[in-house]
């Protein structure tokens, strides 16, 4: 689509309505003056000058019934706390803070109250203070039916902008507004969403053709994906460092009624970002959204507008409800006959059926949906084939999850238990049966683990030695790790895998007369450096300090030497090899 074409759809883009709900839309403003007891102000919404200031009338709806209304102060002035409410322009939105502030009654700048005429909540401005730097800028997103295409929708994004600074006080009470339309976008029925942006470039710039600006130059663009649009808290549309969003609602309202998206936009609408480009270019993009909503798949049309479903899982292009869920008459027959909202995840589990040829029941395969994801569907299906009816029928009769089954399995297996014995497959007592293989995986986890340690041990022949009444080796076994552990209130039982996996050294030292006691546990890195040295609960009496540091000296030379000699034997054998 060109450009042209779009404003062909969007038709009049600057309606005569447009002014005033631009108006509308932009924050309002008691600009007043004179005296504190004799205060006038002027209200830019409805326009109405030389109101006078009244704190009694300046009290804001929303502050009614307020506990702290009547609280007198020292200075006698009628003030209330209230939780924080920042009720700045902010789009659609008013929000909320959670300190206290005092919010007075006296119309001083800056402060909020209610127009004596309109009754609409505004900023109290001072004429005198900020008003030449004040600019107002807002986004206002409005949407109408297509000029050209029946059930077409189209967005206009307009920027407005309002000059205080440019505002002549004495001959006119409100200064110009400049809209201009900045965004168009698209919708056609079954068709993609076309997005257009305008960007004003300004001097010094270039243009997308490496050009130099030497004027202000309008440049339409028409990004390639319709997706993304103004949202609030990103806020990826800049003006002068941000700018708030306005979605003008009676117009969307208007553009909706009658067209085959006004249900699914009341269904769903109010969970999309504030312009709502994204939901718009997939709901008409998809012409079988409407029916999967009236059908009651309602889980599986949000899925398909998020955009969340897995690939080739539905079929948009389908004619027919059937042929979008890509299922046979049976199934389908069986969703509608007991109206059930189809998933993504019991589609997915019908595919894998289907792909595997198993007998397995809609209403298991539904059961099934609603334990775990169809990755783990599928490993179960993998692992029990033709028997995989009899697992979901026994989880629902045991109330078991998929993961918690699929743990079974997994110690079956790791244990060599073939799935044909149906005594753990399908045992009695759940509960009993996993605790005991977990025992039993515990206990081969630990005899690996001794055999690692054991080989360990043997590989450490250098790390054997004796002087000063004291004896060094290394740890043996992981039970003598929690041993020496438990004796001396340390942890280096949390060091029993690091060290089986070669990662660290540990070393028992001990006095030559009590060679079985626990006196002091040793730390070697696998470069050989030493880490630390504890004894009961990690001290070192002072007194013997100095015998365990001289004793680790000698310990390294003689560690060093048995490196030097060990390695010129084996130079020698390989030079006589």
């Amino acid at each position: 689509m060109e450009l042209d074409e779009a404003l062909r759809h969007a038709g009049n883009a600057y309606p005569m309505d447009l002014e005033n709900r631009a108006r509308e839309a932009l924050p309002a403003y008691l600009w007043t003056w004179g005296k504190p007891k004799e205060r006038r102000a002027y209200c830019s919404l409805c326009q109405e000058d030389n109101l006078r200031i009244d704190p009694g009338l300046a009290v804001p709806l929303w502050a009614a019934g307020d506990p702290y209304l009547d609280e007198e102060t020292e200075e006698d002035e009628s003030l209330f706390h209230h939780p924080k409410r920042v009720l700045r322009f902010d789009g659609p939105w008013v929000t909320y803070g959670h300190d206290t502030e005092k919010f007075t009654q006296s119309g001083r700048h800056k402060d909020y109250g209610t127009c004596p005429a309109c009754g609409n909540v505004a900023q109290y401005r001072s004429l005198s203070m900020g008003r030449k730097t004040l600019r107002d800028r807002i986004f206002l997103i409005r949407y109408r039916k297509s000029a050209v295409e029946e059930n077409a929708l189209v967005m206009l994004g307009y920027l407005v902008i309002r000059d205080w600074g440019a505002w002549d006080d004495y001959n006119e009470k409100e200064p110009e507004t400049y809209i201009d339309l900045r965004e168009i976008c698209v919708f056609r029925p079954g068709r993609k969403g076309e997005r257009f942006t305008k960007r004003i470039l300004s001097y010094g710039e270039y243009d997308e053709k490496g050009q130099l600006i030497v004027r202000p130059l309008e440049e339409w663009r028409h990004p390639k994906e319709c997706v993304g649009g103004f949202d609030p808290w990103r806020a990826p549309f800049q003006f002068d460092g941000g700018t708030d969003f306005y979605l003008d609602r009676d117009s969307m309202d208007a553009a909706l009624l009658g067209t085959p998206w006004e249900s699914i936009y009341r269904e769903w609408g109010r969970d999309f970002a504030l312009d709502r480009i994204t939901f718009f270019a997939r709901a008409t993009r998809y012409a079988c959204l409407e029916y999967l909503i009236k059908l009651g798949f309602l889980r599986l049309a949000f899925g398909l507008i998020r955009d969340e479903l897995p690939p080739r899982l539905l079929n948009p292009r389908g004619k027919t409800a059937q042929k979008v869920l890509r299922v046979d008459g049976n199934f389908y027959g069986w969703l509608r006959g007991n109206r059930i909202d189809a998933s993504p995840r019991l589609l997915e589990l019908y595919h894998l059926r289907e792909k595997r040829g198993l007998r397995i029941g809609n209403e298991l395969l539904l059961c099934l949906s609603g334990k775990g994801d169809a990755a783990e569907a599928e490993k179960l299906m993998d692992a029990l084939e033709t028997r995989t009816a009899k697992a979901i029928r026994y989880m629902q009769k045991k109330r078991l999850s998929l993961s918690m089954y699929l743990d079974q399995l997994r110690m079956m297996d790791a244990l060599g238990i073939p799935f044909s014995e149906t005594a753990w497959l399908f045992p009695a007592d759940f509960d009993e049966a996993h605790a005991q293989l977990s025992r039993r995986q515990k206990v081969k986890r630990d005899a690996e683990a001794a055999k690692k340690l054991a080989a360990r041990a043997e590989g450490l022949s250098a790390w054997w030695y004796s002087a000063l009444g004291l004896t060094i080796r290394p740890m043996l076994s992981a039970d003598e790790i929690i041993r020496e552990g438990n004796a001396l209130r340390h942890c280096v039982a949390t060091y029993v895998t690091s060290y089986a996996e070669g990662k660290t050294i540990l070393l028992a030292l001990r006095e030559e007369e009590k060679p079985t006691t626990p006196w002091r546990t040793v730390e070697y890195n696998t470069a050989g450096q030493l880490v630390q040295c504890r004894g009961y609960k990690n001290q070192s009496p002072a007194d013997e300090q100095e015998r365990i540091d001289q004793f680790l000296r000698m310990f390294d030379a003689y560690r060093a030497e048995y490196e030097r000699l060990n390695g010129t034997k084996q130079k020698a054998r390989r030079k006589a090899a």
